[in-house]
């Protein structure tokens, strides 16, 4: 899975994607999931306040795979300032 995009209204379709996932991995017994970037909707500029609440929500959501998901940092995950 990629360009999860949390923030604001953009989110009805991500907030059940962790209950989603894991059933399907449940189901087809697949060990590990992927999730190729973009769990935000900012850039890398982005200020810390505004990027670490959406950070937990996406968390939040992804919260039945955790110990089954490998993460890859997208061009709309930036590390606040990484490019500054």
């Amino acid at each position: 899975m990629s360009d999860m995009h949390v923030h604001g209204n953009d989110e009805n379709y991500t907030r059940n994607i962790g209950h989603i996932v894991a059933a399907v991995m449940d189901k087809a017994n697949i060990p590990m999931a992927i999730n190729c970037g973009d769990l935000l909707t900012n850039d890398s500029v982005a200020k810390e306040e505004w990027v670490e609440p959406l950070y937990e929500r996406a968390w939040e959501y992804l919260e039945p795979i955790k110990d089954r998901l490998l993460l890859v940092q997208g061009n709309h995950d930036g590390a606040w300032g990484a490019y500054t």
